[in-house]
């Protein structure tokens, strides 16, 4: 079994500390091993792997999450819009994009310490933004600056995770970009199993921020795929309502 589980801000405006903590915990305790996404891709299915992600570079992901990763050696990627790094909570750009409210952006010094200890940097457009909505010359203009950005600061991620889960109006045309500037894997959010099947469409499981823990550790380990799969509209593979 290989599965992907996403969080975001480990906050009193999303999962608490002492929530992922205990999910960890449960996690071990039921036989799962946590590994990083490289590692993943290259497990067979006869274990029991878990990959922990972070989609948005809330601050609080450095300050609140990052201490409990190395306190329990724990491999994670996190997946950055680099045009809303450094941006304080309740701006009018985050606000736009669906971001949480009540919750500042990493800085760039911030992303640099995330690196520096070890964890990985992957890429969420630019600005966060719909590609299910979006038109593809807004699309491209947003990835290429965006994926030019994280190199400027050194990265080069051949990672990359939807935002809200939604795939593009123009997937074919999207595929194309991922493909010709490095990306590798890109990531859902579907429920199920993360064998890599087609590899820019990998599943994840979102953690809920205010389910209760069991419910996680349910989603986790597969026994309610099934069910939360009928909750999201299957032609599109768009947000889980699971997320909420």
């Amino acid at each position: 079994m290989k599965r992907i589980v996403l969080v975001h801000a480990i906050s009193n405006g999303g999962m608490s500390i002492k929530h992922i903590t205990s999910y960890i915990k449960w996690m071990r305790f039921l036989g799962f091993k946590f590994v990083s996404l490289d590692q993943m891709a290259t497990m067979d299915t006869n274990g029991k792997y878990l990959s922990l992600v972070v989609d948005d570079a809330y601050r609080c992901v450095k300050t609140n999450l990052m201490p409990i990763l190395q306190q329990y050696a724990i491999p994670c990627t996190l997946f950055v819009p680099p045009g809303l790094l450094g941006l304080k909570a309740n701006d009018k750009k985050l606000l736009e994009h669906a971001c949480y409210k009540n919750e500042d952006m990493m800085s760039v010094e911030d992303l640099y310490e995330w690196s520096k200890n070890g964890f990985e940097v992957g890429f969420h457009t630019n600005e966060h933004i719909d590609l299910s909505v979006t038109d593809i010359s807004v699309q491209t203009d947003d990835f290429i600056q965006g994926i030019s950005k994280l190199r400027e600061l050194g990265y080069n991620p051949d990672k990359f995770a939807y935002p809200f889960g939604r795939l593009p109006k123009d997937y074919v045309g999207y595929e194309k970009l991922l493909l010709s500037n490095g990306i590798k894997y890109a990531y859902t959010l579907w429920p199920g199993d993360a064998n890599i099947h087609n590899s820019l469409l990998i599943n994840r499981i979102c953690l809920g921020d205010y389910t209760p823990l069991w419910w996680n550790v349910l989603k986790s380990i597969g026994l309610v795929d099934r069910r939360l799969q009928r909750k999201c509209e299957l032609a599109q593979r768009p947000e889980c309502v699971i997320c909420k």
